[in-house]
């Protein structure tokens, strides 16, 4: 019903996450998206996160199921894309997509760095099934969301070796 890729992955479209969730399947997303991949930067100090994607809050309500916040510390340095602002504005403007991408890590290939990954799972945040949620519900939802995200990272960053970073929603 859905192409796989390695590791149980499917690709990232409207169909295919509304198969996985009819199917009772537990979808893992990145709500960042490619908009993050150009924003985040190789630092321990400072990380950026794109927070204006809201299409899987709406999938979630539409299909009634919890969204759960988890953060993994380490993982924004584990590779670094290539950073061509202007070049890459102007093919996402043209063509949909920010090319150039090359993610780089160790010897600057796309091998990623080597990074102690700590990953901290919230609890899960449960949405009433409606089949077309107003935009006032996705945006509480949304939020909440982000907030729990933004607590998990506050809550969990100095044991995982992040005290000083600072988290900021784009």
């Amino acid at each position: 019903y859905q192409r796989r890729v390695h590791g149980g992955g499917c690709e990232v479209s409207y169909k295919a996450l509304c198969q996985s969730l009819t199917h009772h399947l537990s979808p893992v997303l990145i709500p960042g998206g490619q908009a993050e991949m150009h924003v985040s930067r190789f630092t321990k100090n400072h990380l950026k996160l794109v927070t204006y994607h809201k299409g899987f809050v709406r999938l979630a309500i539409q299909h009634g199921v919890p969204l759960v916040p988890i953060f993994v510390f380490g993982e924004w340095r584990l590779l670094e894309d290539v950073q061509l602002p202007l070049i890459q504005r102007w093919f996402y403007s043209h063509v949909g997509y920010g090319y150039p991408h090359f993610p780089r890590g160790r010897w600057c290939l796309p091998f990623p760095q080597v990074e102690q990954l700590t990953m901290v799972v919230g609890s899960p945040i449960q949405v009433c099934k409606e089949a077309a949620p107003s935009q006032a519900t996705i945006d509480a939802v949304h939020t909440q969301y982000f907030d729990e995200l933004r607590q998990l990272f506050e809550t969990h960053k100095g044991a995982c070796g992040y005290a000083d970073c600072v988290l900021e929603y784009i």
